[in-house]
């Protein structure tokens, strides 16, 4: 009999400890899914701020027009195979920058058209200049691109629209460069066209030309 009471006792105390460690258990648990949410969505917040919906192109030989995916998706698109980024290799879908800035109108009609020079912007700050002669003289300007689909490259799978934190509904990708990612603009936002004119450059010679010896 004592030892039943013994038995009993035990089994008694046995369950009031797992109680315990239950409730340990159950409260570390709400505690990290309290901070994986939270993470979730502050970080959905901050990429939420960032993620254009559409370009607008504007600036000099140009007007000024807003394009949208929809707009996108209804000119021309290129193909970018197995193009290298920090996060991974991928192919990517996209319309050249070029035909971007032929939407706002701009022609090479302009006495020194070559000054013109493109710069892309994001929504978080970071920029890309491009030459007028860089995008249209070159065969490397038709794959200045602005994608928004992608998939693992030589995958099958159907391409994919970007996401947030993948660079927005829009990406400046330059697969040329030589430097990864040295050009590439997440969240693209603006195209901004200006025109370098030089100053009085006629009237003063050019400091930086050699002397030459008599």
């Amino acid at each position: 009999m004592i030892y039943l009471f013994s038995w009993i006792d035990m089994r008694h105390y046995n369950l009031e400890e797992v109680g315990k460690i239950t409730k340990v258990i159950l409260t570390c648990c709400s505690i990290v899914s309290f901070f994986v949410i939270t993470t979730i969505i502050i970080t959905a917040y901050a990429d939420e701020e960032y993620y254009s919906k559409e370009i607008r192109v504007t600036g000099d030989n140009a007007k000024t027009v807003t394009l949208t995916i929809e707009d996108l998706e209804g000119m021309s698109q290129v193909f970018l195979s197995s193009v290298r980024v920090y996060s991974g290799v991928y192919d990517y879908i996209g319309v050249p920058l070029k035909d971007v800035i032929k939407k706002a109108g701009f022609q090479k009609k302009f006495h020194h058209w070559e000054r013109f020079v493109f710069v892309v912007k994001g929504l978080d700050g970071n920029l890309a200049v491009f030459s007028c002669g860089e995008i249209f003289h070159r065969r490397e300007g038709n794959r200045v691109v602005i994608v928004f689909k992608r998939r693992s490259a030589g995958s099958q799978d159907a391409f994919q629209y970007l996401k947030p934190r993948l660079g927005g509904m829009f990406c400046l990708i330059t697969p040329d460069d030589k430097v990864i990612d040295r050009r590439t603009v997440k969240w693209v936002s603006d195209v901004d066209i200006f025109y370098g004119v030089p100053q009085n450059e006629g009237d003063k010679e050019d400091t930086r030309k050699g002397q030459t010896k008599d």
